[in-house]
């Protein structure tokens, strides 16, 4: 399959009052994604804080005791969740990106901050969030930073996933460039126009260096919780290809939502034409690196920091 539609919400966080609540909204989604053709649909970074205001004591809690809350979160709602969306996948035929969910793992009693790439054969994997950035301000200490990154293979090609601040890393798009990806999904969760642009200019450099698609994902709304100092997202999603006059517009946007505004947008991506763009364009950006002389200077960084005192 050398093309696809790919479908990135712009997920309206809010208070919901139990799990069933917020599985009809990822729902609503969902359906919005097929109806416009999707082979696949990307949800945000932190969607799934919408659970956080299910537990009643979450409206009163303050900012000071908000990890008891993440806590509860964290170890109730994994299946739950896994469940929700390796039905839906099977049921509409359709890859989810299942933006990201945090949660703790039985096996080694650590927090981690998640995507799961869900498939209509019921399959799932999982990505952990490589570099802790605010996370949700209050729960940061409580995550663990993944160490490996996962190459994904589905019916359009080789993907995978940079969970926001992953994407301010050059180094993370690069290695899952060399293991052949070719689309990168970017959920994504930030708290103004700020964030909004940095995310932008993030999936815009990643897609230009790695001749690949980003499909960004960003969350938005408002939380009543913690009770004094509630969060608020901002968010606008999109979806880039490299700026080459082969491949889309100039700022290298194939589609991008509006800011603020609750909805699902999709764009077709080519990738036999993204493949012969990495053999033929003009700058041959990946023909054009010099491994073995980054190397030198890599080396020398390591050593450097080896003789420190």
């Amino acid at each position: 399959m050398d093309r696809a539609r790919i479908a990135v919400t712009q997920f309206k966080a809010r208070d919901v009052e139990s799990f069933e609540e917020f599985a009809e909204h990822v729902v609503w989604h969902v359906e919005g994604a097929v109806w416009q053709g999707a082979d696949c649909v990307v949800f945000p970074e932190y969607f799934t804080s919408e659970l956080l205001t299910t537990f009643p004591e979450a409206r009163t809690t303050p900012h000071t005791e908000a990890e008891r809350i993440f806590d509860r979160m964290g170890c109730e709602y994994k299946e739950a969740y896994l469940d929700l969306f390796r039905g839906l996948a099977r049921d509409r035929g359709i890859y989810i990106v299942g933006g990201s969910l945090f949660y703790h793992d039985e096996g080694d009693g650590r927090y981690y901050n998640a995507s799961f790439l869900f498939d209509p054969e019921g399959g799932v994997g999982e990505q952990r969030k490589t570099h802790r950035a605010y996370e949700l301000v209050y729960n940061r200490e409580m995550v663990t930073a993944g160490d490996e990154l996962k190459v994904f293979d589905t019916d359009f090609g080789k993907v995978g996933i940079t969970i926001c601040y992953d994407a301010a890393f050059p180094e993370t798009a690069r290695i899952l460039m060399l293991g052949g990806v070719e689309v990168i999904f970017n959920p994504s969760c930030v708290f103004n126009e700020w964030g909004v642009e940095r995310m932008r200019t993030y999936s815009a450099a990643r897609a230009i260096e790695n001749q690949c698609y980003v499909a960004n994902s960003q969350v938005l709304g408002d939380l009543g919780f913690p009770s004094d100092r509630p969060i608020h997202f901002e968010g606008r999603s999109a979806i880039h290809s490299p700026a080459d006059p082969s491949m889309g517009p100039p700022d290298g946007v194939l589609v991008q939502g509006t800011l603020g505004q609750e909805q699902v947008v999709s764009a077709e991506i080519d990738l036999e034409k993204l493949r012969r763009y990495r053999e033929e364009g003009i700058p041959p950006m990946l023909k054009d690196r010099r491994p073995e002389f980054y190397r030198r200077f890599l080396y020398t960084e390591a050593e450097d920091r080896a003789a420190a005192p």
